[in-house]
Formats: C-alpha cells, sequence, structure tokens
C-alpha cells in the first residue's frame, strides 16, 4: 500500500484512518468488505477523485470491485435524487427546475461535481455578458441576445463536439464547461441558465436530430452547436426537410424542463452503449423507463 502516500485525501478525512480502511478493501469476508464499502461511502462525494486513483493503481481485483461498488452508490445517487425531483413535480403537474436536474445528471458521470462551484462559473459568464452589453453602444434585445453569443462562442469559444460527438462527457455538464464543447442540447442548456441569469427568454426545442432553443422576443431560433448562429422558421422547416420529416408545427414546439431531461438522459445512454459502458448504460435505461412511466399522460 506504499502507493497511498502520494494520494491527497480531501479534508478532514484523516490520514492514518483512511489506510486502515483501504488495508480491508481486499478482505475476502463479505461482512468486512460491506463495512469497508460502508466507511468510504460515509465520507462523501469529495473521496470520488481519491477513490478512482485508488481503482487505477490497485493490483488486487476485490480491492477494486469494492472501490468500483462505492463509486457507483455515489453514482447511483445522483439519479435516484433527479426521480425524486421528477416525481414530486408530476405529483403537482408541474415542471421541475432545469440546473439542479441537469447537476445531477452530472453528479451521475461525475459524482464530485460541485454545484456551488458550477452556479459560481455561470454567475461569472452571466456578468461578463452584462458588461459586454453595457459597454455596447445599443442597448435592445438583439444585442442582449449578440452579447451572450460573444461570450459563451468568441470570448469563452464553446463549439459543438465535431469529431468524437457521441463521448459522453460532451452530456456531462461538468465536462462541458472544462471541455468547452458539447452536443447541441448540452450547449442549449447552457445557453439556456445563463440567458436566465441575464433576463433573457429562452426556451428549448427538442426538434427532430437536432436541438435549437429560442427567443420569442426576437422569434429568431439559435443555433448553439454553431456557434449561435440565428435561424429563422423557414430554416428550420428546410432542416427537417432534408433529414427526412415531414414538418408539423409541433417539431418547434417549447419543451418542458422534465422532458429536455430525458432527452439529455437519453442521448447519455447511447453514448454509453456505443462506448461498450455496460452499468452506466443500464443505469440510464432504468432511470428512464422510470420517468417515462411517472410523466406518462402529463
Amino acid at each position: 500500500m506504499d502507493f497511498l502516500s502520494n494520494i491527497r485525501l480531501p479534508e478532514k478525512i484523516a490520514a492514518t484512518e483512511f489506510s486502515s480502511v483501504v488495508a480491508l478493501l481486499d478482505d475476502p469476508d463479505a461482512l468486512v468488505a460491506m463495512k469497508i464499502r460502508d466507511k468510504l461511502y460515509s465520507y462523501g462525494s469529495t473521496l470520488i477523485p481519491t477513490l478512482r486513483v485508488l481503482h487505477s493503481l490497485h493490483r488486487d481485483d476485490r480491492a477494486r470491485a469494492n472501490l468500483n461498488s462505492v463509486i457507483q452508490r455515489f453514482r447511483a445517487d445522483s439519479l435516484a435524487r433527479l426521480l425524486r425531483m421528477i416525481r414530486e413535480a408530476a405529483h403537482k403537474r408541474s415542471d421541475i427546475d432545469l440546473e439542479p436536474a441537469v447537476l445531477l445528471v452530472s453528479q451521475f458521470g461525475y459524482p464530485e461535481t460541485n454545484p456551488a462551484a458550477i452556479r459560481q462559473e455561470l454567475d461569472e459568464i452571466a456578468l461578463r455578458v452584462h458588461r459586454v452589453y453595457i459597454e455596447g453602444q445599443m442597448h435592445n434585445d438583439l444585442n442582449l441576445v449578440l452579447s451572450i453569443n460573444r461570450v459563451l462562442f468568441d470570448e469563452e469559444r464553446y463549439s459543438g463536439a465535431e469529431d468524437d460527438y457521441y463521448r459522453p462527457d460532451n452530456s456531462y455538464f461538468i465536462k462541458v464547461l472544462q471541455a468547452r464543447q458539447g452536443i447541441p442540447i448540452s450547449l442549449s442548456i447552457l445557453y439556456m441558465l445563463v440567458a436566465e441569469r441575464v433576463g433573457v427568454d429562452i426556451f428549448g426545442i427538442s426538434m427532430p436530430t437536432h436541438f435549437l432553443v429560442y427567443n420569442p422576443d426576437l422569434n429568431v431560433y439559435i443555433d448553439t452547436f454553431n456557434k449561435g448562429i440565428f435561424l429563422s422558421h423557414r430554416d428550420c422547416c428546410e432542416y427537417l426537410a432534408n433529414q427526412g420529416y415531414h414538418f408539423n408545427e409541433s417539431m418547434l414546439r417549447k419543451s418542458a424542463n422534465i422532458a429536455i431531461v430525458l432527452r439529455l438522459l437519453t442521448n447519455i445512454h447511447y453514448a454509453h452503449t456505443k462506448s461498450e459502458e455496460r452499468w452506466e448504460a443500464d443505469t440510464i435505461q432504468h432511470i428512464i423507463n422510470e420517468i417515462r412511466e411517472t410523466t406518462d399522460g402529463l
């Protein structure tokens, strides 16, 4: 266990105690293993990066399985909280708040996702949008939207993930922020959360094969995957026709937040399936089924 000396522990976790716990990870006794997993879980999700390092360094299969079990437990917790949120909203026949729901999805992929840190980053982006807008010569709805575009796509350089589109990280919000790239729905969610902070009315459009956002004040659709270009109703119709769809107005209808999260999860399920990550794909599929059952008829 010499490698423990090179592992950095989160604050409030005593190194001596942690070493004693980790030393029992390969114990063949099932009861001991269960107690060790429970103890590691009790340290909280800030331990996740440490557990991942341990998993990569440990040579014992039993120990690696126990570490993976703890990590998966944290990951499954986030989806359980998401499902409770959706069930409560469905019971009230209301929608969910998009931001906390998306962060729970992110915590499935990366339990170390820190909601407070992400909110702060989004707040800072919104403040920069305000600054760009105020410094401009014309103050109107168009220039406020253009200020969002400038900050996100010119300054922060967010872009569509062209090369590795189906990589799961392109859908997990923490990784979208870190890599500055994503798929249409994840970039649209980012756009919506920033727009909400600066007072712009933006909502999601779950168009077949492509996700857009719409600004009713300007009557424009915005393609966040393509650096925020503006599209007209006719542009959207032509795009759908080129994709082989017979257009109807429901294709450009405002998406409820629950529907947005469901589509995000569906994309993640496909990405993990394509990557042959069976546990992730099965776990996501189970939650998708639960959400569909919960929201059936709403």
